[in-house]
């Protein structure tokens, strides 16, 4: 491309009547080249260094991002700027906007017009613009469409001379102090659909038989670089002074001022799971706008755009470094949060800026973000590793990473039995599918990726598309899983997966399944399955047999759980009677046999515990009784899990003297008790109705529970979150023990055990419920947790939500139900009740339309759901009658 040379400073292009314009051209020794990105070309000397020291100013300072222009205008500015504004002729600003929207003249012009009128921050144009310049000036709209033309002009990588690059023009803009928010996404954005178009279009081009560019030579032209250079000047110009380095006066040459991993890990972790809001929560001064909704999802898409290079590991103009840093700043803000993809895609296709295909392609990478960024994290923990270290840690393909990934898929898959969400568990399976089958970057010893190899199939053949590689342990917890939500289809088709990926089904697979048809209760279900697992040859561990009696007592069927309890016992008796033939059937079970014989597991303490669990909750203490006899005979031993599992019927039930009984066979066994046991006796101790209790002053009951702790502690037991909160509620229970509460908060602080949720919820419960309610105690709650940091859960907010709205209080009440929008969580339908009666009574039909508006199209307040089923039918109930309150009220 044949580069076009500005004018000279002194010499601007004068507009004709006609619109036409002359320009006078510069002198090939006057003009001034200024590279498109730093390393590449040359500057040439020029006499006239007026624009050098213009860029050398956004260079050298990097100023916070400014609202308004505070100029300083002289009297001599005034008297040499009217003569030109009042002649008739155009303004600068409308000169400065013919320029940039006629294609004809080239971007160095307007440039030029630029820098003359608008290129210091008390120049003319700032400083007595026109009445009709004014409304453009504020809004920045020419600014905009010069910024907008120059990376244009960028994308076509062969900027002129005189035209800055895009991070050029952004330095300099945020200098002068007209660098509005929006100014940043439509950059970025811009600048990534360069790249993604161009690259897509380079791939299309390959298919069609062209020979495709790589990844490294297309970054070496200016791509990545550019836009890693630009979130570097928006991120250090948003990021808190407090977090940045030392030097705030300077460019950041790296990305140090970036708040470090532990701070982001607490963003992560304690925050709320809508992205956005942790953006926010990193970049305080980025107002709540579209605009920083924008920038979050270039914030992803720029991530995405850089995942497949840090895989590849290739060289380029910005270095590894580079891209890792701020890699590895999103990657900590990624895992577990919510991007609300169909907004997401109605908002790229809003842009204008990609195809319908392209952002299908977007939008499906993005449904893989929480694992390219545990991928990401494990390179950057690489990186960060001495030299010598990080071979030894992740050699072998990356075993870190892939460890890394299990754990993260099984914390996922347990919270979705917990909440029992079969939409989830569906999800998760395509996930692991994908993530397995697309071998993405495991970090080896050369730092090459070795996703071009492929897996052999089970019969010796390879194909060109690479097999899953599921890990053993996730099959097994993905089979469990389906089973327990009641889908054995889903079940098998995992189980064939499985198969074809040459993994053979293990005695560790059926108890997978028998483990989820326990969890469902469907003790049918689980007899097939034993079946079938009978027929296929597999011999049953103890794990399989100990689900079969569990899940067969859990399921209701607890006559057969014995008799499937006694049926093991048999086959390992009949087995050792084989195998001795000479001994009686009398001396068997006092024979020196005492393990599994010829693969025949031996029933021991864990299926007696799993027996005896199932049982005291099917309330069946007489058969309790009978399993235990039975386990004696076969000499199995009882451990502190099995103590437990009875001490909490006898407490539940008030049997002290069964209590009292079992403690001292503790004893005589030297099974020595544990936090569990010491946390039960309490919370038998405050169930229990003996009078000599429940009168107990608060300082008697202060010395009681502090005795308990003391023993604890002489045995070597710390008492954890649990203990305190079975102490805590016990005391709240109790009259006028607020002040023994209290000192149980102390004895919690001088062990450094914070207080949980639950605990918290306790005692706002307890503040709420006194008379009148004590409102200083509960500011008081609420500031501690805020100093703390502690976690707060949807129950809390719920109990605060709904103490507030009974006391009329619907200011406070609205806060903290905009708390739990803001932070992710969705309000219970009971506290939405607890909302409209207390806004009803208040007359606030504004703010009751509102909810019921939200309540019915999930949005607004509502967006992440309304939790549960309890409540809701009462809800409408009374948005109902609100409905018909306001129709009957004269207008």
């Amino acid at each position: 491309m044949k580069e076009s040379h500005p004018a000279e400073l002194s010499d601007m292009p004068s507009i004709q009547k006609d619109g036409a314009k002359k320009i006078k051209p510069a002198s090939r020794n006057d003009q001034l080249r200024i590279p498109y990105k730093a390393g590449h070309g040359s500057r040439t000397d020029s006499r006239d260094d007026i624009l050098e020291k213009l860029f050398a100013s956004s260079a050298e300072v990097h100023r916070p991002l400014q609202r308004t222009s505070p100029l300083d205008v002289t009297e001599k500015d005034r008297a040499e700027t009217l003569p030109s504004l009042r002649n008739g002729q155009k303004s600068w600003l409308q000169n400065l906007e013919h320029t940039i929207a006629d294609p004809q003249t080239p971007l160095s012009v307007s440039w030029q017009l630029f820098r003359q009128h608008y290129g210091r921050r008390n120049s003319p144009g700032y400083t007595n613009p026109l009445a009709q310049d004014r409304v453009k000036l504020s809004r920045g709209i020419v600014f905009q469409a010069l910024l907008k033309a120059t990376v244009k002009v960028w994308s076509h990588m062969d900027l002129p001379a005189g035209v800055p690059s895009p991070i050029e023009a952004i330095e300099l803009f945020t200098n002068l102090g007209i660098m509005h928010d929006h100014f940043w996404a439509e950059t970025i954005w811009s600048m990534l659909a360069s790249i993604i178009n161009q690259e897509e279009n380079r791939n299309s081009h390959s298919e069609a038989g062209g020979q495709r560019l790589a990844l490294s030579q297309y970054d070496q032209i200016g791509g990545l670089a550019g836009i890693l250079e630009v979130w570097k000047s928006f991120l250090a110009t948003f990021v808190p002074k407090a977090e940045k380095s030392n030097q705030q006066n300077q460019k950041p040459r790296d990305w140090s001022f970036l708040p470090d991993a532990k701070a982001l890990r607490s963003v992560r972790g304690g925050f709320a799971r809508d992205l956005h809001l942790r953006f926010l929560h990193v970049l305080p001064s980025l107002p709540d706008s579209p605009t920083s909704r924008s920038l979050t999802l270039a914030m992803v898409s720029t991530f995405s755009v850089l995942y497949p290079y840090l895989r590849k590991q290739e060289a380029s103009q910005a270095s590894p470094s580079d891209a890792l840093d701020f890699a590895h700043f999103v990657a900590h803000l990624l895992p577990y949060a919510e991007l609300g993809l169909p907004k997401a895609k109605s908002h790229l296709t809003s842009l204008e800026l990609f195809r319908p295909h392209t952002i299908n392609s977007l939008i499906s990478q993005w449904e893989c973000i929480t694992e390219q960024a545990m991928a990401v994290l494990t390179i950057a923990r690489k990186e960060a590793l001495p030299q010598g270290e990080s071979n030894t840690e992740l050699a072998d393909g990356g075993q870190d990473l892939d460890r890394s990934m299990e754990t993260l898929f099984l914390k996922r898959l347990s919270r979705t039995v917990e909440r029992m969400d079969l939409c989830r568990a569906e999800q998760l399976w395509l996930e692991v599918q994908e993530w397995y089958k697309q071998k993405p970057f495991r970090p080896s010893l050369n730092g090459l990726a070795d996703s071009e190899n492929v897996s052999p199939r089970p019969n010796g053949s390879s194909s060109g598309v690479p097999m899953p590689e599921i890990p053993a342990r996730l099959n097994h917890r993905f089979l469990m899983v389906f089973m327990a939500l009641r889908r054995p289809q889903r079940a098998i088709d995992v189980w064939n997966s499985m198969i074809s990926a040459g993994q053979q089904p293990t005695a560790a697979s059926w108890c997978a399944m028998l483990d989820g048809c326990g969890t469902a209760r469907d003790a049918k279900a689980l007899e097939g399955v034993w079946q079938k697992m009978c027929v296929s040859g597999v011999k049953p561990d103890v794990g399989c047999w100990t689900s079969r009696i569990h899940g067969l007592i859990s399921g209701g069927w607890w006559e057969k759980g014995i008799l499937a309890l006694e049926e093991m016992g048999n086959r390992w008796k009949d087995t050792v009677r084989r195998s001795q033939k000479n001994k009686h059937a009398g001396d068997l079970l006092n024979s020196s046999v005492t393990g599994d014989v010829e693969g025949i597991v031996k029933p021991n303490t864990v299926t007696v515990n799993a027996a005896v669990s199932a049982l005291l909750r099917q309330r069946k203490e007489d058969a309790t009784r009978e399993v235990l006899k039975w386990a004696t005979s076969f000499q199995i031993k009882f451990d502190i899990y099995t103590f437990n599992t009875l001490l909490r019927t006898a407490l539940q039930e008030g049997r002290a003297d069964e209590a009292q009984q079992l403690l001292r066979k503790m004893e005589v066994a030297a099974i020595k008790p544990d936090v569990v046991t010491f946390t039960m006796i309490l919370d038998g101790i405050f169930r229990n109705s003996d009078p000599s209790i429940s009168t107990s002053s608060a300082t008697d009951l202060q010395i009681t529970v502090k005795s308990i702790l003391d023993d604890m502690e002489a045995s070597g037991i710390a008492p954890n979150v649990y203990t305190y909160g079975t102490i805590i509620d016990g005391l709240l229970k109790q009259d006028l023990n607020l002040p023994a509460a209290r000192a149980i908060f102390d004895h919690m602080a001088a062990h450094n055990i914070k207080s949980s949720s639950h605990i918290n919820t306790m005692l706002l419960t307890h503040h709420f419920a006194q008379l009148p309610p004590d409102l200083t105690e509960i500011e008081g709650l609420w500031n501690r947790i805020r100093l703390e940091g502690g976690f707060i859960d949807f129950v809390f907010y719920d109990r605060m939500i709904e103490g507030y709205a009974n006391l009329g209080e619907t200011e406070k009440m609205m806060n903290f139900l905009l708390r739990m929008s803001r932070e992710g969580m969705a309000p219970g339908w009971e506290a939405l009740c607890s909302v409209i009666q207390a806004l009803r009574e208040s007359d606030d039909w504004e703010r009751l339309n509102e909810i019921i508006r939200d309540a019915r199209d999930l949005r607004g307040l509502f967006k992440d759901g309304i939790r549960g089923r309890k409540g809701e039918e009462n809800f409408w109930r009374l948005v109902g009658e609100c409905e018909l309150k306001r129709s009957a009220a004269p207008e």
